[in-house]
């Protein structure tokens, strides 16, 4: 075999190797942008799950209106969570509600699964129950549970 063929195999398989380097990156990237896409979805869907039962009567199970410390626990039952608030949903991250009663700001905190380096997609929303009105919306990167 002549050097130019030997060289020509070399350089070949350098260019496949960072064709399959580069195709990694940003397969990743896309996971952990699909990832931070999920948890805005997801917080929007639990934002609204939240409303709804504020502005549904007492007698029919919500809020009516009024959080109180008695239908809170309702509230997280309602959302799927386990009584704190807290809410696992597999593959896409976990949720954390901040509410408290007599007040009608909530806060909704997500933590993805996706890791970039050592951090992980976060996302917070801050709404007014009464109105349904975001007040902030955050998305980010770190490594805990952001929010109160």
């Amino acid at each position: 075999m002549g050097t130019q063929q030997i060289l020509l195999i070399v350089l070949s398989v350098i260019i496949v190797g960072v064709a399959i380097a580069v195709g990694i990156t940003m397969f990743r990237n896309q996971a952990v942008n699909s990832n931070a896409q999920q948890l805005a979805a997801e917080a929007t869907n639990i934002r609204n799950e939240i409303v709804q039962w504020y502005k549904t009567p007492a007698d029919q199970g919500g809020a009516g209106r009024v959080v109180t410390d008695t239908n809170i626990p309702v509230l997280f039952t309602r959302v799927d969570a386990n009584g704190t608030g807290l809410i696992n949903k597999p593959n896409i991250g976990t949720f954390q509600v901040y509410i408290a009663a007599a007040d009608t700001a909530v806060t909704i905190g997500a933590l993805g699964v996706e890791k970039k380096g050592n951090n992980l997609p976060t996302f917070v929303v801050d709404f007014n129950l009464a109105s349904g009105e975001v007040t902030t919306a955050t998305p980010d990167f770190g490594t805990g549970m952001p929010g109160n």
